[in-house]
């Protein structure tokens, strides 16, 4: 978990002043509603690196829990509630799940420092608790917990599904239901009841959001998915090398009034741009893409009245500085 919390706007400008964890717990109200409330935390929040599930736990929660008045320590909690609860340790609780037991401090973690703290601090491989030797354990390919958790974790999702007399697949849902249903995402729920317009599909993974060149673009992680979300007027956008989201800005009112809406121009004498493609986002215009030559078509009559609202381009596979610039219609 992060210590610090930040709010930012549509292109990533962090907004208001950013409070430590500390600082949040308890936040007044008021205080918490300014400068967007959780509508810019959560756009903060799904573009920032979450830190690693280890042993390693912020200051914030290890000395200042519910606030610097209170001074709890959540790990010393955690440990006491296993066992005031009677959980058994790491080795007795593997054996229950199935799972063979560690006979090294080594087998638990191949972190030296991580397998050397334990063996200071229990001794014997067979005393390391449930909770420090779930944190410490090594990684499952690709997951961000070690075995035992990982198995935990599956089990106990699958018993509150099975036992759940109201899960959703055994309520008979008609097909289209069914479907608006398993289509829910974190992604699209903030979209509905936020004021962002523009988030990644997966707000689970991490995206780094920015402007382009005319909000001060600047790169941080060229190897990160980036969300790149224009000006309106001029502007250029420029992604990276994964597959990017750019979201062009609207056009000045003038060129609204004749019926055009803001458009990407294809810099293809720069850089080759004819990997991308138009999606209609969900506030995205209906328009058409660049004509022949880079040159843009003009929106057909049904589209000449829908509000004026940004068309967002999906990049794919495009090398790394390649880019596109986002101009008001002529």
């Amino acid at each position: 978990m992060s210590a610090n919390l930040e709010k930012t706007d549509e292109q990533g400008n962090e907004i208001g002043t950013a409070v430590t964890l500390k600082e949040a717990f308890f936040q007044a109200p008021a205080d918490f509603i300014a400068n967007s409330g959780a509508d810019g935390l959560l756009r903060h929040l799904s573009g920032d690196l979450s830190n690693a599930l280890d042993v390693h736990i912020v200051d914030d929660l290890r000395n200042f829990l519910f606030g610097p008045a209170a001074g709890m320590d959540l790990a010393a909690i955690n440990i006491q509630r296993g066992r005031d609860l009677g959980l058994g340790t790491l080795n007795e609780t593997r054996l229950a799940l199935g799972l063979k037991a560690y006979t090294s401090f080594e087998a638990i973690s191949s972190n030296t420092t991580t397998a050397a703290a334990l063996k200071a601090a229990y001794g014997d491989v067979n005393k390391v608790e449930l909770w420090i030797g779930g944190l410490a354990e090594n990684h499952q390919p690709g997951a961000m917990v070690g075995q035992t958790f990982g198995l935990i974790i599956s089990k106990q999702f699958e018993a509150l599904r099975n036992g759940d007399r109201l899960w959703y697949q055994n309520q008979g849902f008609d097909a289209a239901t069914l479907k608006e249903i398993e289509g829910t995402t974190l992604s699209s729920l903030i979209l509905k009841d936020t004021d962002t317009q523009h988030i990644q599909a997966d707000a689970f993974v991490y995206t780094e959001r920015r402007s382009g060149l005319s909000g001060g673009d600047v790169m941080q992680d060229p190897l990160a998915p980036q969300l790149v979300v224009g000006s309106n007027g001029g502007d250029t956008l420029i992604g990276g090398s994964k597959n990017d989201w750019l979201v062009a800005g609207t056009g000045p009112p003038a060129a609204h009034r004749r019926g055009w809406i803001g458009h990407l121009h294809l810099r293809q004498n720069r850089h080759p741009c004819r990997n991308q493609r138009f999606q209609g986002g969900p506030r995205s215009a209906a328009i058409r893409g660049p004509g022949p030559g880079g040159r843009p078509r003009r929106p057909a009559d049904h589209q000449r009245k829908r509000p004026r609202r940004p068309a967002v381009w999906r990049r794919s596979d495009l090398p790394a500085g390649g880019g596109c610039e986002s101009i008001p219609a002529q």
